[in-house]
């Protein structure tokens, strides 16, 4: 269950676009560790203007899509 949901302040949706579409979930329980769900590395320092980042998601990747 999810006891709170914290959007990207500067998150703009539009019907064919989703900037900055990112969020941060606070759960009720803590998630246990499978092989589906698994921790993230955060950086150690701030990230630097126009430096290249690499994520990972779910979701559609398209309008009307299946689900990755």
């Amino acid at each position: 269950e999810v006891r709170s949901i914290i959007p990207y302040p500067q998150v703009k949706y539009n019907q064919f676009m989703y900037n900055n579409d990112i969020a941060l979930v606070e759960l009720i329980q803590p998630l246990l560790f499978t092989r589906s769900v698994g921790a993230i590395c955060l950086p150690e320092k701030e990230i630097e203007q126009r430096q290249l980042c690499v994520t990972a998601g779910w979701g559609y990747t398209s309008p009307g899509g299946t689900t990755t």
